[in-house]
């Protein structure tokens, strides 16, 4: 039976790659970041090191950017002032994020040239950060404490989120968080 799975899976994978690697190469969403995905470093981000060693972090989606801010910080105090740590992602909303979060000149969107998809609906920075937090489970109250704001902004964020999207609950605020890579499996 393993076998016969086994096989079916091989036909799958054989059958399939094709149909995606062509998706993938003429679609502008999967275009945008397209080498990137392979660990292509462009030659823009190693080029505005001047000099200093680059430990490069790619973000595809607004929750890997969230999930970095702590990968960030440990990698500038583990590596010291010879190092710059160069941050760069798919989307513009967490282009938007990321430069919210580690600052314009550390964010290697524009000289990558990574702004080409578009946030899903248009959600800002913070929207789509309360929107990942709901994705996790997470209360009004604890999204609150941990955004450092008071739950009518969240409420707020959360009343612009629906608007934008044309959904009407928190469940499908989650499915949309995940369809359009703003929250990851953990």
């Amino acid at each position: 039976m393993m076998i016969v799975y086994s096989l079916l899976l091989l036909a799958t994978l054989v059958l399939g790659s094709p149909y995606w690697l062509f998706r993938m190469a003429t679609s502008g969403r999967y275009r945008a970041g397209f080498a990137g995905r392979f660990g292509i470093v462009p030659k823009k981000l190693r080029a505005g090191a001047a000099g200093r060693n680059v430990v490069w972090v790619h973000a595809v989606s607004v929750g890997e950017v969230l999930a970095a801010t702590r990968l960030v910080a440990e990698l500038e105090a583990e590596l010291g002032d010879g190092w710059l740590v160069e941050v760069s992602t798919t989307t513009a909303t967490g282009q938007a994020l990321a430069r919210e979060r580690f600052g314009t000149d550390r964010v290697g969107a524009d000289r990558v040239g990574a702004d080409r998809v578009e946030s899903a609906e248009g959600l800002t920075p913070r929207e789509a950060e309360v929107l990942t937090h709901i994705a996790a489970g997470e209360s009004n109250a604890e999204i609150a404490a941990a955004l450092v704001v008071s739950e009518a902004t969240v409420k707020t964020h959360i009343n612009h989120i629906f608007s934008k999207t044309g959904l009407r609950d928190r469940a499908q605020l989650v499915g949309y968080a995940f369809r359009n890579g703003l929250a990851f499996p953990r």
